[in-house]
């Protein structure tokens, strides 16, 4: 058995200062009655430590132009993060539209950032609690331990009428170093008559051969920063 604040502290040693590239493909299917929603995320996150300097996009899409699914997306769109001494911010729409966001009021730290992001593969684990080993697998780059949670969770409060249930499955490939390298997971969530599938697979790569660059649409977005603070002056 492994706490999962355990594999935290490993996998953050055996990442150290390298730069990575975390990918991340997300898929719901939320069905309710006679009706079917299908929405999906990929992100794909370029990360320097060192120069601590993220870049990220994350592209979504559903089936319904007005879903009111899981993820509740209006529209498919892009969305891309510069996050480093200035935090840029860009949406493409499905039409062609761009917009640049605000800079952040009370923006998280790079370093606060950096940190969330180098755990985001034990995300799906959600809380601090046991995993199992279950299996070992040999590769090229070294052994790796396949890490198991599942569990059943009901929550009932006044927020989730008739309560819900959730069914949790995530399996996760840990190197002996402790970094971990992907997480699979997959999720049932049940609330009166609406069932939800998410299967979600994340995976770290490109270790310490990752390059992030600044966009090249910064001048636009610094620009349209400048405008909206000298609007709401």
């Amino acid at each position: 058995m492994t706490n999962t604040n355990s594999l935290r502290e490993v996998h953050e040693e055996a990442i150290g200062n390298q730069s990575y590239t975390i990918e991340s493909k997300t898929e719901y299917l939320t069905e309710d009655g006679n009706e079917t929603i299908r929405e999906q995320v990929e992100v794909t996150t370029y990360v320097d430590p060192e120069a601590e300097v993220i870049y990220e996009v994350q592209e979504y899409y559903t089936n319904d132009g007005e879903t009111d699914g899981y993820v509740g997306i209006q529209r498919n769109q892009t969305i891309k993060q510069w996050i480093g001494e200035k935090v840029f911010v860009r949406i493409e729409y499905e039409d062609g539209t761009i917009e640049y966001m605000p800079a952040p009021s009370d923006p998280v730290s790079v370093e606060d950032r950096l940190d969330q992001t180098s755990i985001r593969l034990l995300d799906p684990l959600q809380y601090p609690q046991e995993t199992t080993t279950i299996g070992v697998v040999d590769s090229e780059e070294g052994t790796y331990y396949v890490v198991e949670d599942r569990e059943n969770r009901s929550n009932e409060t006044s927020q989730v009428i008739g309560g819900q249930l959730e069914e949790i499955d995530v399996r996760t490939l840990v190197r002996d170093d402790g970094l971990i390298r992907q997480t699979i997971a997959e999720r049932l969530i049940t609330q009166n008559d609406e069932q939800t599938t998410i299967e979600q697979t994340i995976e770290i790569t490109a270790i310490n051969e990752t390059t992030v660059e600044r966009p090249n649409w910064d001048d636009e977005a610094l620009k349209a920063q400048s405008q909206n603070s000298t609007q709401n002056r």
